[in-house]
This record gives structure tokens, C-alpha cells and sequence, in this order.
């Protein structure tokens, strides 16, 4: 008679590892490129948005904004592959805003003075529960599931229950969001870019703007670069604003298209006109401060680099077209024939 073992003991239990995704952390090629950012120490907010809406196979550039009310004073901006998901967070952040106004003690009376913690609360919470309510119905619902069941139970019914589980907290929407407002009289700009570092809102008080979307790190290259803050008057802010969307625009997915809006701590909000403001103002000034192409005299000045004797000679423009020659230098007037002068 041969022994054989029972089939449980056959082979030692090898803990599952929990599948953590590194698409959770990973930035995402979203579309978009949204910036929000203060002036007039923090008194003023500019809100840029383009207009591409696409998926994996086709973009285009739709009469929509990107850029929805979320309360009297606060304003919310998104980008991804996958917008769905924004519309039931917006609806959540509104419902959450109004309760925890309701809760607070004291309660608070004016809208127009919600204090920051609220917002970066409700949008946190609205956030996580859309991930995770999706996550459930990706994971659990197929297999009958409810999320209380597979915590109390699935641990001992469930051989998979570490991979589910690593799955269901790995679950990302792929979107970013960007919030900006007034609490009274102090502007706030306030980013939640889940692949980039979890459910977490970064608050940019500090220099006082922020970008998202693909085309964002363009973008806040040149906010950097240009040294927007908080304290930037008005008129320069919505130029280097603008000038950021500008910049986004060399990267997929976003659309030349442009939402402006101004927003002012006493509640004005000022929608730019795209064709008269947009286009023939702003991205005129664009014309005249974004980089060049090397011309003749950078190219003469190239050229005489003596270490480099033997390299070609820069003689011709990007589009392949010689340098025009140099304009003549103008030689000084002579006194007019017969003029000697009195004697």
C-alpha cells in the first residue's frame, strides 16, 4: 500500500502576493493642459483651459469647458483619458461641501468663506469613494461580492483574497483635478494627481499656482521660469498664464482652443472672449516673446567660435533659406554741396 499524502498537505501554502499595480503611481499621458493661478496677492485667480476631449483612438476639440462650478467661490478643472468618473466626484464634493457646512460648529452661515480644509477634505473623500465603489464593482461584483463580505470573510473563503485586495487599493481613475478659489478674501489653488503621488491634495499656496493634463509639465516649466506668484499683478499674470497653456500645447492631446476666465476675491468672474482677447491679444504677445530660431547675427557669433574650426558653418535658417546679408551701415551725411559755412 502506497502512502500518499492528503491533497492540503501535498505542497506548503505559498502566501499569494498582493498585486500591487505601478500604474497607480505612474504619470499618465492625460489629455488637457488647465492652469489655475493667483495675482494680486492672491486677490485675483486666472483659469486657462484648452478643449480636447478624446479617448485611445480619436480626439477633437469640442464647444465645451473644462472648467465647472463647484460652489459659490470655488471653480474645478480636470484632465484624462477617462472624464467620467469627474462628473459623480463634482456631485459628491457638492453634497459633502453642504454637510460638512451644515456639522461644523459653529456652523458656517457664508458660502463665500469656506474655509480650505473643507474643500481639500470634500474633494479627497469624493475622489476615494468614486475609486473605490468602481473598484469594487470591477473586482467583486463579477464574482457576487460586497466589499463588507470580502472584509470580514474573504480573508478564509476567497484563495485570491490577497490579489483582490492588492488590485481594489491599487485602482486608479487616471484623471487629475485642479481647484481654485476664495476663501473670503485669500485665493487657493489646490491639485489631486492620484498617479502621481495617491488620493492626497497638494495645496500650492506657495508660489501660488498649479497645471494638469499632458500638457502640464510645459507648462509649469515656463510658470517657473517666468516667476509667477501670488504677488504677480493681474495683466502679467494672465499673459505668462496663457503663455504656460501656450507651451502645453507642444505636448499630445491638447487643443489650441482656449477657456479664460478671471476670477476676483469680490466676485467678479470675467470670461475672456477667445477670438478678440484670446487670439488676437494674448497669443499676439506670444508672437513676440516666444523663442526664436537662431538668426544671421547669433549664427556669426556661432560661427566664430575658434574652438570649433572644422565644423560646418551655420549659413542657413531652420527652413533651409540663406541668411539675408547684412544691411549696409549707413555712412554719416556730408555737408550739402555749397554749404562752407559762413566766412
Amino acid at each position: 500500500m502506497i502512502f500518499r499524502r492528503p491533497l492540503n498537505l501535498r505542497r506548503p501554502h505559498t502566501p499569494i502576493t498582493p498585486h500591487v499595480s505601478k500604474q497607480r503611481f505612474r504619470k499618465l499621458a492625460s489629455m488637457t493642459c488647465c492652469v489655475a493661478a493667483l495675482c494680486d496677492d492672491g486677490k485675483t485667480l486666472i483659469l486657462i483651459a484648452d478643449k480636447m476631449i478624446g479617448n485611445w483612438a480619436i480626439e477633437s476639440e469640442f464647444n465645451i469647458t473644462k472648467i465647472r462650478q463647484i460652489d459659490d467661490t470655488w471653480w474645478l478643472l480636470f484632465a484624462g483619458e477617462d472624464i467620467a468618473p469627474v462628473f459623480d466626484i463634482i456631485d459628491s464634493m457638492k453634497e459633502l461641501i453642504a454637510e460638512k457646512l451644515r456639522n461644523h460648529r459653529p456652523p458656517i452661515i457664508d458660502k463665500k468663506a469656506i474655509p480650505i480644509h473643507i474643500i481639500c477634505d470634500a474633494l479627497r473623500e469624493s475622489y476615494e469613494a468614486k475609486r473605490l465603489a468602481d473598484a469594487v464593482a470591477l473586482h467583486l461584483g463579477p464574482i457576487g461580492w460586497t466589499l463588507d463580505d470580502f472584509n470580514v470573510t474573504g480573508h478564509v473563503s476567497l484563495p485570491d483574497f490577497l490579489e483582490i485586495k492588492g488590485k481594489i487599493a491599487s485602482h486608479s481613475l487616471q484623471i487629475q483635478l485642479l481647484i481654485g478659489g476664495f476663501s473670503g478674501a485669500q485665493g487657493y489653488v489646490v491639485v489631486l494627481s492620484p498617479d502621481d503621488y495617491g488620493a492626497i491634495p497638494k495645496r500650492c499656496d506657495v508660489p501660488g499656482f498649479g497645471s494638469i493634463g499632458s500638457g502640464s509639465s510645459g507648462a509649469l516649466y515656463m510658470l517657473y521660469y517666468r516667476e509667477l506668484s501670488y504677488k504677480t499683478p493681474a495683466r502679467k499674470a494672465l499673459y505668462y498664464a496663457m503663455e504656460a497653456k501656450l507651451f502645453g500645447e507642444q505636448s499630445p492631446g491638447v487643443g489650441e482652443s482656449t477657456d479664460a476666465f478671471v476670477v476676483t476675491a469680490d466676485g467678479k468672474f470675467i470670461t475672456l472672449n477667445e477670438d478678440e482677447t484670446v487670439e488676437k491679444k494674448l497669443v499676439k504677445v506670444w508672437e513676440g516673446l516666444k523663442p526664436r530660431w537662431i538668426a544671421r547675427g547669433a549664427a556669426e557669433i556661432l560661427n566664430s567660435i575658434s574652438e570649433l574650426d572644422g565644423f560646418t558653418l551655420i549659413e542657413k535658417d531652420e527652413e533651409g533659406k540663406p541668411f539675408p546679408p547684412p544691411k549696409p551701415k549707413r555712412s554719416p551725411p556730408t555737408p550739402a554741396e555749397g554749404d562752407h559755412g559762413q566766412s
